[in-house]
Formats: structure tokens, sequence, C-alpha cells
């Protein structure tokens, strides 16, 4: 990259106001920002001074020990995941997947069994050459040992032939409309070597992986430290090391990039800072389309959300443009009722968000629970580390309080709201909230096979994020057959007629999906990549797309 940005949106610059204030801060944080000097070397000279570049990032919580099996969540531990680990194919700056691994690739007619070539010259952390036996032994351990993400993408995948080191064949059971998206470009190919006997993988740590970083230490809840792979098949990335200090203070880590102990924040910056931020060149600000959605989950197992009726009056009580304004300042756009980002091919259009307080409350008199609901108080759950998700709670339940319904939000750690609503991240362990602030990340936006997990009811099998155990009429059939239909026409038809029916039955509410800001010390590093829905912290800032 050479020291080039090449980002989407606008981007501003950050002017230092406030400094008594700052200082203040900085004080009440020392003890935590002293991590980030602990985990990473001095500040680095600007790119074109041709010296070693480290780059210092901020990150809301640990993220686990950073292989497929023991990283955290959707964004960023899956994105920290993918600097370590390499899949067979990458998604570029607008989500299109391109071979990676993959030097050469052919489908047959019908998209059941492709042929791929990989490149010469991969290797492992170890120095071992990754094969087409790594792949082989990789798909098929994901199907065997159970995990949310990895073993519902292999599903369909019925066979790998390998013929040589480089080349192999995948049979598919059958047609699977994004296989390039997932599993092509989402699962992540580990060592066989080291891999083999490991029957547990929730408890291995090992992180030998192929791709442009090596964990070199991880420190539990505070610090990580990657270090280029120099060996890199693509090239030796732009940034020699990174160091990563866990900040769950929001607070904290807008005040560790303004005084320069951190260079870039995973967390989009909050829109009442973008103003503040602006001004000169030591901090700049980049925003563009965010495909993370933010939602009002319900329970639909739970009386009264099990009718729904009730779910649709909580939706006719929620003014999400008056939340798009109010807590974004802006910077997002509403939600579609049909869950589906305005901005993807396969939006429905028509599909409009209604606030009616009036009809709310016609709708809970109409299912009987209107007169009860003064009586029984609700809990509304959210992660207390996140300002925007927090008032965005308080505001919402001001909005149920107007028709009748006692909601009370109780913020709490990440861990802890995860446990009640996902508890060890499988569906399939139940559930034990009523309401609660959630969020997916830009792939289950992306991908039709993942999309439809969110809404089909069998928790075993196809409904592996459904976490409130939504079930709707007809649902279930169009998310099989969508998760099968390779033909265009007959996919967009399936996707629209998902939306409406999931908009008429409000598993949940879409609030909104926030745009990313993202901040960064241009001086340290300038040569972030924004991509589509993700943001600038991924694999292409580091390592472009040929």
């Amino acid at each position: 990259m050479n020291g080039k940005t090449k980002m989407k949106g606008k981007t501003f610059n950050y002017a230092s106001t406030g400094r008594w204030s700052v200082i203040l801060l900085a004080i009440l944080f020392a003890v935590t920002l002293l991590l980030v000097a602990a985990s990473c070397s001095p500040a680095a000279a600007p790119a074109d001074d041709q010296g070693p570049i480290h780059v210092r990032l901020a990150i809301a919580r640990d993220e686990g020990s950073l292989n497929p099996y023991t990283y955290v969540s959707g964004y960023p531990g899956h994105n920290l995941l993918l600097l370590i680990y390499d899949t067979l194919f990458q998604l570029d700056e607008q989500n299109v997947p391109q071979p990676w691994l993959v030097e050469k690739y052919q489908p047959d007619a019908d998209g059941l069994t492709w042929s791929f070539t990989l490149h010469k010259g991969v290797t492992w952390h170890d120095g071992t050459p990754l094969t087409a036996d790594d792949v082989k032994f990789s798909y098929e351990y994901y199907r065997k040992h159970k995990h949310a993400r990895w073993t519902k993408a292999v599903a369909a995948v019925e066979s790998i032939e390998v013929e040589d080191e480089l080349n192999f064949t995948i049979k598919l059971s059958d047609p699977v409309p994004a296989f390039m998206m997932n599993p092509l470009a989402d699962v992540p190919i580990i060592p066989a070597h080291i891999w083999r006997d490991v029957t547990d993988p929730g408890s291995f740590t090992d992180n030998t992986g192929s791709g442009p970083y090596r964990l070199i230490s991880h420190e539990a809840d505070k610090t990580y430290k990657l270090e280029a792979n120099a060996g890199y098949f693509r090239g030796k990335p732009a940034v020699d090391e990174i160091g990563i200090v866990i900040i769950e203070d929001q607070t904290a880590t807008f005040t560790a990039l303004r005084v320069g102990d951190i260079d870039i924040a995973a967390r989009s910056l909050l829109p009442e800072l973008v103003e503040e931020f602006s001004g000169t060149t030591d901090v700049a600000v980049v925003t563009g389309p965010g495909f993370v959605s933010t939602l009002l989950q319900i329970n639909n197992e739970r009386e009264p959300f099990n009718d729904p009726r009730v779910r649709l009056a909580i939706a006719r009580a929620i003014d999400i443009d008056g939340l798009v304004e109010t807590v974004l300042l802006g910077y997002g756009t509403a939600g579609n009722p049909g869950y589906l980002h305005p901005a993807l091919p396969g939006y429905k259009t028509g599909l409009k968000h209604i606030t009616d307080p009036a009809q709310a409350r016609a709708l809970l008199e109409e299912t009987g629970f209107a007169d009860s609901f003064g009586d029984e108080e609700f809990e509304l759950l959210v992660r207390s580390n996140d300002p925007l998700r927090v008032r965005t709670a308080e505001i919402i339940a001001e909005s149920l309080a107007a028709i009748g319904m006692n909601v009370k939000v109780k913020a709490l750690d990440s861990s802890t709201v995860d446990s009640l609503v996902w508890p060890d991240f499988d569906v399939t362990r139940g559930r034990d909230y009523d309401l609660a602030i959630w969020g997916w990340s830009a792939p289950v936006m992306l991908d039709p096979a993942r999309l439809g997990a969110l809404f089909h009811s069998d928790l075993n099998t196809r409904g592996s994020l459904n976490i409130g155990a939504y079930a709707g009429e007809n649902v279930d059939a169009m998310v099989e057959e969508l998760a099968g239909t390779i033909d265009p026409d007959r996919q967009s038809k399936l996707m629209s007629d998902l939306q409406s029916a999931v908009a008429d039955t409000v598993p949940f509410v879409t609030l909104f999906y926030p745009d990313g800001i993202y901040a960064y010390r241009p001086g340290t590093y300038d040569g972030w990549v924004y991509q589509n829905g993700q943001g600038i912290l991924n694999k292409l800032s580091f390592v472009p797309v040929p």
C-alpha cells in the first residue's frame, strides 16, 4: 500500500479541544493506558521514513486466544482471526469474493463440483507447507467438531478429493448460492499436522496459521501482540507489529487516541465526537456504510412476547427515525422491518417502519395483556460498555412505558449479556431474557444462507443464530429453499418474501444500522482500507487484494 489511503466516505481531521479535561481523563485511565506501552513498541515514524511500523490498537473486550474455536465475537474477533489464518477466498472492499489461497478455480455447470488450485509456496507459520490435504482436513474437522459458524457453513460439502499438493475438488450435496462468500471466503484453513489429534478444540489454544500475522503474546483481558509474517505468500504486510490493548470503557478508548497512547480504535467513534475530532492532522476520521445491525431482540419463547401482536405493538411504539437522529446524530440508516440493509441488492423496497403508539395500545388491548402490563416488570438487557446502546435502551423503555409496558433497563457487562441471550454461543442451550439490545456483524447481512439462520425454527440445524427462538409461518420453507437456490430471480423472490414475513411477525425490531465511523492517527500509519460494512480493521488494510 506504501502509505496510500484508500477509503470510502468522508475524511475529517481532529481538533484538540478541552485540553484540561483531556488531561484529567488521561490521569483517570493511566493504569489502563500503561498497558499499551507494555504491549507495544514506541510510536512509529510515518510510513515515508521507511522504518518499522508499529500500530497500537484498542479493542473493547478480550477476544479469546484467536484460533477458529476460541475467538469470541464477529467483530473485531473474526477480523483479528483472519489476520492469523487464511481462507480460500477473500472479500474485497465491496464484499465481492476474490481468490486468496486459491490461484485458479472452476465450478461445473450445476454448481455442485468445484475444482481448485492453490498458490505455490504457501507455508504455515512454523514453515510447514500448506497443501490441499490441509483444506480437506479443515473442512472435515469443522463437520466433525461442532462450531456455531463453521459447521453450518461446510454442511453442504459432501466430499473433498485431493489430487496432489495443490489441486483438489469439492463436491456439494446441494447448490450453495453464495458458496464463494461462505464458506470459501469465511472459513479459516487450519494445519492438519497440528490439529489432527485435537479432540477438544474449545480448549486448544495453538495459533499456528498461514496468515499475514503471527500471535506472539496474549495476556488475558489486557493485551495481544501480533507480528508480521515476513514470509507471507502475498508479500510482507505493510505494518510490522500490531500491539493490542483491551479498553472496555468507550470514553477511555477515545481519550487514549486523543492523547496519542493508541493509534486506532476498533470501535466506532461516538457520533458526538466527529466534529470535535476535526481541525488538525493528528487524528483522521473516516465514515462509510455499516452493515452491522442494532436490534431490539425479543425472546419469542416467553409470554407475552410469544404473541406476534405483542411484538408488533412493541415495534409500533418505537420511533426509529428519532433514534437515528437522537442517538446516532444522523450517522446511520433507519432499520428495515424485514432486517436487510436498504443498500444491499436483495433489499425489498416498500417496507417501512411505522411508528403508531395508538395502534400499539390497540394491539395490546386485542391480546388481553394490556391490563396486566402495568403490574409486571420486564427487563431490557444492554451491554454497559456501549453508551450508544445504553441510550437507545433508555429511549425504548420510555417509548414502551407510553403504551403501558413497565420496562427496566439492565446494563451488564458484555459477557453476562451474552450468557443470558446466547449462552456459549449455542442457541440450543436456551435463553434467559425478556428483551435485549443486540446486533449482528456484517457477514450475517451479506450471506443469504447465514441470514436464514436468524429465522429458521430448527435450532439444531439451520437456525443457529435464532437467539429469540422465533418460528414464523412458512419461514422455514423459504429459508430452506433460499439456501439451495442459485437462480438469481428465484433467489430475489425468496428474499423479498422472507423480508415481508419477518416484517409481519416481528421476531425482533430492527432499529438502525450505524455508519462506520473510525478514528486513527495517520502519522503512524495511513494505509487503512474501508471495507463496506466492516470498517477499516480488516485484512485489506495490511495486505491488498491483487
